[in-house]
């Protein structure tokens, strides 16, 4: 079982055990995601690698785009299940946000 800091344990646990040696999606990291949904202005996604190593979870993320186009909608473009490459730009309440 995996517990989170803080979740009774300074530092993530595997199995009663540290994980050592696990990857986070820290700042300016560029990783692989998993499209989860689409809507018209914003993506959710599931970070599942950073640096090309195997993240210990997998890290939720948000992409929205800087420049909104009303003609352009993210759905036309992507699907859920889709594979994208992504940079990790900053954290947030409702997970980690991404750049594409």
């Amino acid at each position: 079982m995996t517990r989170l800091p803080g979740d009774g344990a300074d530092v993530l646990t595997c199995n009663g055990h540290p994980a050592i040696g696990t990857i986070f999606p820290e700042i300016g990291s560029k990783g692989k995601a998993r499209v989860i949904k689409v809507t018209f202005t914003q993506m959710i996604v599931q970070i599942f690698e950073v640096e090309g190593r195997k993240t210990a979870i997998e890290y939720r993320g948000i992409f929205r785009p800087v420049d909104f186009n009303p003609n352009e909608h993210l759905c036309d473009r992507f699907a859920k299940g889709d594979t994208v490459e992504c940079t990790v730009l900053s954290y947030g309440d409702n997970g980690v946000f991404v750049n594409l």
